[in-house]
């Protein structure tokens, strides 16, 4: 009997281990809700995340698979943008005829870029193969 025995608390001791080691995988999904930074972070306009700086502020635009959102920004002359790449594949965002433009970004990653241009509407892309075609435009409008 104790050999029938042995076999069956080695299975349940064994299954028992397998739930707890699922119980205590890693809960990544906490740290995908703040994007990282990279460090091209350093050295851009404005601080981010220190609440009302009244000289430069910054607004957010996210990049996915083939899209940025919102493909239509409106930031006032000296700004910033916080580019975020929400995908899986690196892209990057460059506006066009300009040299306004992040890194290409994995995955994960973010960019601050300071926009000093002149008022009007700027169209940008992202120039990696071609996601570009595949939807990654938009139109940068400048305010003065």
């Amino acid at each position: 009997m104790s050999m029938r025995r042995t076999p069956i608390a080695i299975v349940l001791v064994l299954a028992s281990l397998a739930l707890i080691a699922a119980g205590c995988g890693g809960d990544d999904d906490e740290t995908t809700d703040e994007p990282t930074t990279t460090e091209e972070t350093t050295g851009a306009t404005g601080a981010t995340g220190e609440g009302g700086d009244a000289g430069a502020s910054a607004s957010e635009i996210t990049m996915t698979e083939y899209s940025f959102d919102p493909s239509d920004p409106t930031v006032t002359s000296g700004d910033s943008l916080e580019v975020v790449n929400d995908g899986q594949l690196p892209h990057n965002l460059t506006v066009e005829g300009t040299d306004v433009a992040t890194a290409d970004l994995d995955g994960g990653a973010s960019e601050e870029v300071a926009v000093d241009l002149d008022a009007g509407d700027y169209e940008f892309i992202c120039t990696i193969g071609d996601h570009a075609a595949q939807g990654m435009t938009g139109t940068l409008t400048v305010e003065e």
